[in-house]
């Protein structure tokens, strides 16, 4: 019978270094390509010691503290019992692949037994009939390595709006979660092979000076986007010619008033600023070349993506 290895750390920082050594459930959908914040390349430079631990913003440290509200909440709707032992930061793991490591929110217990707890806190509307992926990535691996096979998955939104649902073990999911991430590990983290780029920050992150002189064949796909993208640019352009033109007329119509008004609203204003003061680095490097030198300093390199077609 399955029975995972538990770490009980003393401390935060003990917790990120251990959690470190292998995958966190966070880290699932991700690596799955399925994120809206991390990529498979992203997270292998951290795995791989590239880039530094993921840095904690606002949202995430609110997600943490709130994680007790969501919990206490979770507990009043049901009547189920968290058990208070669980809210510390404790590691689980699969002993003969000790890199799946996760840490559930909480532990509960219920008629049927203990579940796990996932709590969220968000802005965004959540369909309990409808979990997004990256939920559902990480609560099945969660369950994969606690063995742990029920998941209530408990929600905040805006601070107010309330809500669970109920995610139940799938075998046929969790193995392909789990060969994914074993492949990343074992072929792409213990290797050192980087993931293949799946957004605009991998690609600039690995290339951010272009090949002189390379170029590529555009496959269907390509020219399908290349056509779309010529498209977009007509109507975009279009638009923006007919904005400057109807907010050219609006501003005539001003004249030196600042404000547009109808019936005590204001619609529109158009009001004096400040000059901006300036740098007049040429200025310096004409008359003072060397302290120009000392201070002068180049940017990092960037790249300008420019289409050829449909610019008529």
């Amino acid at each position: 019978m399955y029975k995972p290895t538990i770490i009980r750390t003393k401390s935060r920082e003990e917790w990120l270094e251990k959690r470190g050594s292998g995958v966190g459930a966070s880290e699932v959908g991700a690596i799955l390509g399925l994120s809206h914040f991390d990529t498979p390349y992203s997270v292998w430079r951290r795995k791989v010691g590239l880039d530094g631990p993921q840095p904690e913003n606002i949202a995430m440290m609110m997600g943490h503290l709130l994680e007790d509200v969501v919990a206490q909440r979770f507990a009043i709707e049901t009547g189920y019992t968290i058990i208070k032992a669980s809210a510390a930061d404790i590691i689980y793991y699969d002993p003969a692949k000790e890199f799946m490591r996760v840490t559930p929110d909480r532990v509960v217990k219920t008629p049927e037994g203990k579940a796990l707890l996932e709590c969220k806190t968000t802005s965004k509307r959540i369909d309990e009939n409808n979990i997004p992926y990256t939920f559902l990535c990480q609560v099945h691996y969660q369950m994969r390595v606690t063995g742990i096979h029920t998941c209530y998955l408990a929600w905040l939104i805006n601070g107010r709006d309330f809500g669970y649902a109920r995610v139940d073990y799938d075998e046929e999911f969790v193995r392909f979660v789990e060969d994914r991430i074993t492949e990343f590990w074992t072929v792409n983290v213990q290797q050192n092979i980087a993931p293949d780029a799946i957004s605009v920050e991998d690609v600039m992150t690995m290339h951010p000076v272009s090949e002189e002189g390379k170029e590529v064949e555009a496959d269907d796909d390509a020219l399908k986007d290349i056509q779309e993208l010529a498209r977009l640019s007509k109507i975009a352009k279009s638009t923006e010619e007919s904005i400057r033109e109807v907010k050219g007329r609006l501003q005539v119509y001003m004249d030196n008033s600042e404000s547009l008004v109808s019936k005590g609203a204001v619609l529109a204003t158009w009001k004096s600023g400040k000059g901006r003061a300036s740098f007049d680095s040429k200025a310096l490097q004409k008359d003072n070349p060397e302290l120009y030198a000392k201070y002068y300093k180049e940017g990092k390199p960037s790249r300008t993506f420019l289409l050829k077609v449909g610019e008529e």
